[in-house]
């Protein structure tokens, strides 16, 4: 075979791969909208009566289940909802009679905020901590480091939130104890510390699978071959180490991001942020179906963008990872 015929099976594998990547998210996608339509359907009992009461009128009960969209037969429902979707409506919220989309729109920057910024401070710290994982498996330092990462992963997300505003907010007084600021750059005194305790849970997972991706590079060939040529250290380590072992990183990096927004409903919650996990709180205690529906759909969208990007991402940096397919 030679090597026009290589190239043109390689570039024939990567373009299977986008392919197969675009038809995966877009089905994942249309599963989400989907689970997002079976909320109000699913919810025990009646979801009207549940939000007018027993004293509701008739003409109330009707009134809402219209707005609701909970009219019509199973199907008409469900295209009702999905051609809501490609419209930008995803109905108004039962209590403060405010589109469901202005809702998220206003809360959900200081949640991206927040996992921008624990992404970020997690991806800076993981890679040159398992790179020296990597290279010093044996020291003090990398079992203590093993040790207090064991330690931080046993610990609920929200004692740490408690511990870490005891210390720096109550006791050192050099974080504020709730809030936020959306002006740049006073929101990041209100960002530091739950990005903090969100990066104790990440850090520990980034560094030990970048440590493991080092470990497997420093066996391939061509790492052999570059200390054989005599290539300046720091090239060896940023050309032959790191880059190799990012993909994996990176593509754990854009999963583990997508489930932020799990742990941010209880972070924001600790903290009193003003996010979008805390109207998800809010609408589910107050039995605002609309808004969780609406919420819920932009977490899973969120997630299967992020993941996509990021095995995007994987690829741009590993071309090895595009000659398969996923």
């Amino acid at each position: 075979m030679d090597t026009t015929q290589m190239k043109r099976l390689v570039s024939r594998a990567r373009s299977n791969y986008w392919v197969v990547l675009v038809v995966r998210s877009l089905a994942v996608a249309f599963i989400v909208a989907t689970v997002a339509f079976s909320i109000l359907r699913l919810a025990p009992g009646d979801p009207v009566a549940t939000i007018l009461g027993d004293q509701a009128t008739p003409e109330a009960v009707a009134r809402l289940r219209s707005q609701l969209g909970l009219d019509g037969n199973l199907l008409q429902q469900y295209l009702a909802f999905i051609g809501g979707l490609f419209q930008g409506d995803l109905g108004v919220s039962v209590t403060s009679r405010v589109p469901v989309v202005t809702i998220i729109v206003n809360s959900i920057g200081p949640t991206l905020a927040l996992i921008a910024v624990s992404s970020v401070i997690g991806f800076l710290v993981s890679v040159p901590l398992g790179l020296f994982l990597a290279l010093r498996p044996r020291s003090v330092l990398t079992k203590s480091v093993n040790f207090v990462s064991t330690l931080s992963l046993s610990t609920p997300g929200f004692y740490l939130g408690l511990l870490a505003l005891m210390l720096f907010a109550v006791a050192l007084g050099i974080a504020p104890v709730a809030g936020y600021d959306p002006s740049f750059p006073g929101m990041l005194r209100y960002l530091w510390l739950p990005a903090l305790v969100v990066c104790g849970q990440l850090i520990p997972v980034l560094s030990r699978v970048f440590r493991t991706s080092v470990q497997r590079t420093l066996g391939e060939e061509f790492t052999e071959a570059a200390i054989v040529r005599g290539i300046p250290r720091w090239r060896y380590y940023v050309h032959y180490l790191v880059r190799p072992s990012l993909a994996p990183t990176i593509a754990l990096l854009g999963y583990v991001a997508g489930q932020l927004l799990s742990s941010a409903v209880m972070i924001e919650m600790v903290f009193g942020f003003p996010g979008i996990g805390t109207q998800l709180v809010r609408a589910v205690s107050t039995r605002d179906y609309p808004t969780v529906q609406g919420i819920v759909l932009v977490f899973g969208v969120f997630v299967v963008l992020i993941t996509a990007l990021s095995e995007a991402v994987s690829t741009r940096i590993d071309h090895r990872i595009g000659r398969e397919t996923p």
